[in-house]
């Protein structure tokens, strides 16, 4: 199994998201959802956050 170092991960990502426009939205999505919910005690109030 080939471990990928995380900086080249995210170079990887810095290409997909010149690529394409609308995974770079996605995301960026996914990115608030997750920082949204990570700050809260439980999912029931993260759910009302969003």
């Amino acid at each position: 199994m080939k471990i990928i170092s995380a900086e080249s991960q995210a170079n990887k990502l810095l290409q997909v998201k010149e690529v394409s426009p609308i995974l770079k939205a996605m995301h960026e999505l996914k990115e608030k959802v997750r920082k949204l919910f990570n700050q809260t005690d439980d999912w029931y109030a993260g759910v009302f956050k969003l």
